[in-house]
């Protein structure tokens, strides 16, 4: 028998929602901005609370959508930042449906990319993937394009 929870911010004991079923591993505070540990007893983990946003994004936590006939909602967001110049930022947005697997919607100067991952691509790291000049999957042709390196300078909701 399934069993309800309540989930408080072991930092300031608010009362947090959890939208995106079984997978979430982490959720952020939205009141103090805590970034907490589902699988370590709700462990605060980073504080992302004297971050200011640079600039406004056209989606938010919550927002609801269609997407390739599936209905999906906002639960989570990360924000990267490459770590060389130029300094780029762009911001993946997790969608959870509740009958689909999860997918991601990148924003980066006013251009969106909708994604899902691919269960049955290998799962290589990137110095493995660079090393080849052509990977087949699925019937597929996949090229390494580029490598870069990026840091996390903001997290908000839950994620997987």
């Amino acid at each position: 028998m399934s069993q309800i929870k309540s989930i408080r911010c072991t930092n300031c004991a608010a009362p947090l929602d959890l939208l995106g079923g079984g997978r979430v591993e982490s959720i952020t505070c939205k009141y103090c901005k805590s970034l907490l540990d589902l699988n370590d007893n709700n462990k605060v983990l980073t504080n992302f609370k004297n971050i200011k946003e640079k600039h406004k994004l056209p989606f938010e936590i919550g927002m609801k959508g269609k997407l390739k006939e599936v209905d999906y909602t906002i639960i989570g967001r990360v924000t990267y930042a490459l770590t060389t110049y130029p300094h780029e930022e762009w911001t993946d947005f997790l969608l959870f449906p509740p009958l689909y697997g999860y997918a991601y919607l990148t924003y980066e100067e006013g251009h969106i990319i909708y994604s899902k991952r691919n269960r049955t691509f290998p799962n290589y790291t990137w110095s493995q993937t660079m090393q080849s000049s052509e990977l087949h999957v699925d019937s597929k042709v996949y090229v390494p394009f580029d490598e870069y390196q990026a840091k996390i300078i903001y997290v908000e909701g839950e994620l997987t």
